[in-house]
């Protein structure tokens, strides 16, 4: 089968920041899942800073992909309950993954993990970031199908419009 673009976009995966300013000096995409690629959440911002800092270099636009582990639930204590679990076994089942707990990760921030609003705030801190493409992975450690559901619709259908009001 053919791809119904004329060009597929190709991004290069990136782990760290002077990486992420020679893929963008060298006119690529990037992508990055920041919980194997820096330690805090403010540090998403310089990674993607770094990225276009090289796109600019390039004379290109800078176009990233950043990956993040997604739950929305009714509340951040819900999707403690709900996520906690399946994101531990997800990363100990990965061969080549930080070993990081829910705990680790909720320190860290780097996902989007909790309530409608603390999801919908995270996303319009990483857009004042220069984040424009995120990509929610919502499905990991045999999440049950119907929350996997549920906190897309959440994410869909709340968050992501409070997110869009918020920046106005």
């Amino acid at each position: 089968m053919r791809p119904l673009q004329a060009q597929v976009p190709i991004y290069v995966a990136v782990l760290n920041r002077l990486a992420a300013f020679h893929v963008g000096k060298q006119g690529n995409r990037m992508m990055s899942v920041p919980y194997a690629s820096v330690d805090r959440f403010d540090e998403v911002g310089t990674l993607a800073a770094e990225f276009g800092r090289g796109a600019t270099e390039a004379g290109t636009a800078p176009d990233t992909l950043f990956t993040f582990h997604t739950h929305v639930a009714e509340s951040d204590r819900a999707c403690r309950h709900e996520a906690a679990a399946a994101f531990d076994l997800y990363v100990a089942t990965r061969l080549y993954a930080k070993s990081q707990t829910y705990d680790d990760i909720e320190r860290s921030g780097l996902a989007l993990f909790g309530s409608v609003e603390t999801v919908a705030d995270k996303l319009v801190a990483l857009h004042r970031m220069g984040v424009r493409h995120v990509v929610a992975l919502m499905n990991f450690g045999l999440m049950p199908a119907p929350l996997v559901e549920q906190a897309m619709g959440r994410l869909m259908h709340e968050a992501l419009p409070l997110a869009q009001r918020k920046l106005g």
